[in-house]
């Protein structure tokens, strides 16, 4: 009999998914592939780094994706879009959800929709090739995510269809693979061969930059060589059939990294190797008592050179980030960025020097320096008391010394003459105890350097009659070190020679077992014999004497003012001007003392400091318990100048003045445990709490301020100042957020803190710190 024939249904399925789709829909799929494509390019993907492959590649992913859904199963379309709904950012988000919404309409119908399928991943795509790169998570992450959803579709749109389109497909594919790995091979023998290159090139350029700083002539040499090893690098890293590799997705970023990089460290090389064989020159340095200007000016081009070379090379190197880079590659890629950008600004620094250090040398004719030499042995809040002082005349280049002495020769001239330094208002308020208008010894009271420099050059010219075009303030430590640089000095007075720290030493201790009159000679033959000591042409490069120099520099011990702008904002950049930093918002501390016996104590005296803090991110609300502890390690059997006073208070008992600078209210203070009242004042936008303070001999003294405030919300800075002091202070610092404990790094966090530093707490809890 006649057999039954039934159908198979899967078959059947097959058959209709296979069926040709009517013109209408082949239209609308293609229209919703071209925009797709557009959508996609417009994206800024670039999985080779360079714009034409990028818009290529681009434009083939968004519309071969959107034809393929118009195939794939169904299912294969719901997770594609679900995946983009899920992983979308901002409103993107709603562009991945309208994806969603059309795949599951799709996938209840009882056949499958072409068009629907199609616009499903059309949108999806646009939202799946914007996903933000998670920070959590491994770098290409989101470019995986979106790759593996777009190609489940893509893979399923192809086995769904045709036999023929099926074998085109597979060749092309296969061709263009073909090609890419070729490409790839070719730069991976590239990279193969010119890695040992340029990893020499990077050394050599690094160990250039460490023997800069003392031998020029040596960092010329290391920067030549590098040169010629990197340039070995960019012919087999940079050359036409290793660029061609650029057109592959992947690998492309990796090459134009890797070639522009190589290109980037080659060229600065070069620039570095110019700019040290021009400083390293001889004329640079001093020569029978001038520093040859035309030189130093002549140093303005390639320095010039120099910046423009930096700040190209953070252009093109800004230009090569992707998510596509490997680790390795991304992690050396951001080394060098940092080391460009980290010498950006030395290097504008140096240029700001060439063009401004004629003018300060008398090219533009004859500069007067005022030289203060301040103590620390007894404190002012801008540093000491400054009993002796010089007068430097610089002509094209050659500097003199020309008038010196003590500062109670330069009271009784101002006296004599009638004359007094300029003082506006709240600083004669502020500072009237001290009388800086008749005594110049206290003309740097105020911790504001320009300030106290403005009234020393005041002050000179009402006792002199003679202006001065600058100020520069040096305190024994700081001398001491110019006594090094100067190949020490002969001080037949004190009947002994120096040959630099010891100097420093000696002037804040035996320095006052002699007579005044004894004193101002000795002082005088030093500074007579660090002058003739640097003028004769025994300084050292710049790089050193700027290296020798830069501890003392940091600790506030090296202090410049100039009235010219130009110069003061070059003072200003060294980190020398000694400016009150300006209330910014943020938090600051800045613990000063002033002898007030006054004696010469203060060399025995150490301070150290606790400073906590409970910090609110979201609203900047601040607790903070700043704790003082003072130490008098002096003895009775010192001379009585160190250990006297004119309080009738027990010898060695040491007197000040505390004041405390902060943008927060003092809610309490305590005294060794007792509560004492605070004087409020102001000065530079800072509040100032100041509180007199008696150390006995042997004796330690602990002063607790309380204090609260409000900084800018969301990020806690604290800004540390430092007052130059013969014992260098120890300073703890805690941070605790309402978000969890932070600390500051121990590097910062304890120990000798001289020197300035900012240290900031970020909204996820984390503390960083800088120098200064």
């Amino acid at each position: 009999g006649a057999r039954e024939t039934v159908d198979n249904p899967r078959s059947r399925r097959r058959k209709r998914s296979r069926a040709p789709a009517p013109p209408w829909q082949v239209a609308v799929v293609g229209v919703l592939a071209a925009a797709a494509g557009i959508g996609v390019a417009a994206a800024g993907t670039a999985p080779t780094g360079w714009g034409p492959a990028d818009i290529v590649w681009s434009v083939a992913l968004g519309a071969v994706a959107t034809v393929a859904g118009s195939r794939a199963r169904r299912w294969c379309v719901v997770v594609c879009a679900a995946l983009a709904a899920v992983t979308a950012n901002g409103w993107w988000f709603l562009v991945g959800l309208a994806a969603l919404a059309v795949a599951v309409v799709a996938a209840t119908g009882e056949r499958r929709n072409r068009v629907l399928g199609a616009a499903s991943v059309a949108l999806a795509s646009q939202a799946l090739v914007r996903i933000d790169t998670w920070e959590s998570l491994p770098r290409g992450t989101s470019a995986v995510v979106a790759g593996i959803a777009l190609g489940v579709v893509i893979f399923s749109g192809w086995r769904n269809s045709s036999r023929r389109w099926r074998g085109l497909t597979a060749r092309a594919g296969l061709a263009t693979l073909a090609v890419a790995v070729v490409l790839s091979a070719v730069f991976g023998v590239g990279a193969l061969l010119g890695y040992p290159s340029v990893r020499e090139g990077v050394s050599l350029a690094e160990e250039g930059i460490d023997v800069a700083q003392v031998d020029e002539r040596q960092a010329a040499r290391q920067f030549r060589a590098a040169t010629a090893e990197l340039d070995t690098g960019v012919r087999w890293l940079a050359n036409p059939l290793v660029n061609a590799a650029r057109v592959v997705p992947f690998v492309g970023p990796q090459q134009r990294a890797a070639a522009v990089a190589t290109l980037t460290a080659r060229d600065l090389a070069a620039t570095a190797a110019n700019g040290a064989a021009l400083v390293e020159r001889d004329g640079l340095r001093p020569a029978d008592g001038r520093v040859n200007l035309a030189e130093v000016r002549a140093l303005a081009e390639p320095l010039g050179d120099t910046v423009g070379a930096l700040e190209s090379a953070r252009v093109s190197l800004a230009g090569l980030g992707s998510p596509w880079l490997v680790p390795p590659v991304a992690d050396r890629l951001g080394a060098l960025e940092d080391s460009v950008a980290d010498a950006l600004g030395p290097t504008r620094l140096a240029l700001q020097g060439a063009q401004g250090t004629p003018g300060m040398l008398g090219g533009a004719g004859d500069r007067r320096w005022l030289v203060l030499i301040p103590t620390p042995a007894e404190t002012r809040f801008g540093g000491g008391f400054v009993g002796h002082w010089a007068v430097l005349e610089a002509t094209n280049g050659e500097i003199e010394l020309v008038d010196d002495g003590s500062a109670g020769a330069l009271n009784a001239a101002a006296a004599s003459r009638g004359g007094e330094p300029r003082l506006d208002d709240d600083y004669r308020s502020r500072y009237a105890a001290y009388n800086p208008e008749r005594f110049f010894q206290n003309t740097l009271a105020s911790p504001d350097f320009p300030t106290g420099a403005a009234i020393a050059a005041s002050f000179y010219a009402a006792a002199t009659g003679t202006q001065v075009q600058g100020v520069l303030s040096l305190d024994p430590f700081a001398l001491g070190q110019l006594v090094e640089l100067a190949g020490g000095v002969d001080v037949p007075t004190a009947g002994r020679s120096f040959s630099g720290a010891d100097f420093g030493e000696y002037l804040v201790t035996a320095f006052y077992e002699v007579d005044d009159d004894t004193q101002d000679e000795i002082i005088s033959e030093a500074i007579e014999g660090v002058v003739d000591g640097l003028t004769d042409g025994a300084l050292p490069g710049p790089g050193a004497l700027a290296e020798a120099m830069g501890t003392v520099a940091g600790e506030g011990r090296v202090q410049f003012w100039s009235p010219d702008p130009a110069e003061e904002a070059f003072f200003v950049a060294l980190g020398i001007d000694g400016a009150l930093p300006a209330n910014t918002g943020q938090d600051f501390v800045f613990v000063a003392l002033a002898n007030a016996a006054p004696s010469k104590i203060d060399t025995y005296v150490a301070r150290d400091v606790d400073y906590d803090v409970v910090v609110d991110p979201d609203t900047g609300d601040y607790t903070a318990r700043l704790k003082i502890g003072l130490t008098n390690n002096a003895t009775t059997d010192l001379p009585g100048v160190v250990i006297g006073n004119a309080l009738d208070l027990p010898p060695a008992t040491a007197v000040f003045t505390l004041s405390l600078f902060t943008p927060a209210t003092t809610d309490s203070l305590t005294v060794d445990g007792t509560v004492e009242p605070v004087a409020a004042q102001s000065e530079g936008g800072w509040q100032v709490w100041s509180v007199p303070v008696e150390i006995p001999v042997g004796e330690r003294t602990e002063l607790v301020f309380n204090l609260s405030g409000v900084v800018e919300p969301g990020e806690y800075r604290l800004q540390w100042w430092p007052q130059p002091m013969v014992i260098a202070p120890e300073l703890s610092l805690a941070l605790d957020s309402t978000q969890g404990r932070a600390k500051v790094p121990d590097a910062v966090r304890r120990g000798p803190a001289p020197l300035r530093f900012i240290t900031e707490m970020l909204p996820d809890g984390s503390v960083s710190g800088s120098g200064p």
